[in-house]
């Protein structure tokens, strides 16, 4: 009896598709408001997401603003 291997390729893709989704949010959110008057339940709520979600991404508030920062420069 052979096992399949087990293939995440679409679990990944997806993990992918919502972290990007998280960060356009941000910054949507962080350009319109500003960093003070967004919170990580605003994003959630933009990205179409949980905040937990949010929160188990990137932890802080501070690192979610860094790694927008990040992807913006890059």
């Amino acid at each position: 009896m052979s096992r399949r291997a087990y293939d995440n390729t679409r679990r990944a893709e997806q993990a992918r598709l919502t972290r990007r989704s998280v960060l356009d949010a941000a910054r949507d959110l962080l350009t319109e408001r500003g960093p003070a008057a967004v919170t990580m339940r605003d994003v959630a709520a933009h990205a179409g997401v949980s905040a937990e979600t949010v929160k188990k991404a990137f932890g802080t508030k501070a690192a979610l603003i860094k790694a927008v920062y990040d992807v913006t420069l890059a």
